[in-house]
């Protein structure tokens, strides 16, 4: 009888460490979740800012610039003829 009353005590002990482990494996997978995003978010904007980057800079090449004077003339030889 005593053996009984002892394991009904423990059974909800076991439920509530059980659910602890689970709370914090959530946990875990919500920060590695988080962590991710933040790379992703960071990944796109540093491509963006490089994209935006490049459209200026070739924006700012005048249009009446021939090939042959942005690029050396050994490159421009082999690549224009």
């Amino acid at each position: 009888m005593k053996r009984r009353t002892a394991f009904c005590l423990l059974k909800p002990l076991q439920k509530t460490a059980n659910d602890n482990e689970s709370r914090i494996l959530q946990l875990n997978d919500f920060n590695s979740l988080n962590i991710f995003n933040i790379l992703n978010n960071l990944r796109v904007s540093i491509f963006s800012i490089s994209l935006n980057t490049l459209s200026a800079s070739i924006s700012s090449i005048p249009s009446t610039t021939s090939a042959t004077s942005i690029f050396p003339m050994s490159f421009s030889r082999r690549f224009f003829k």
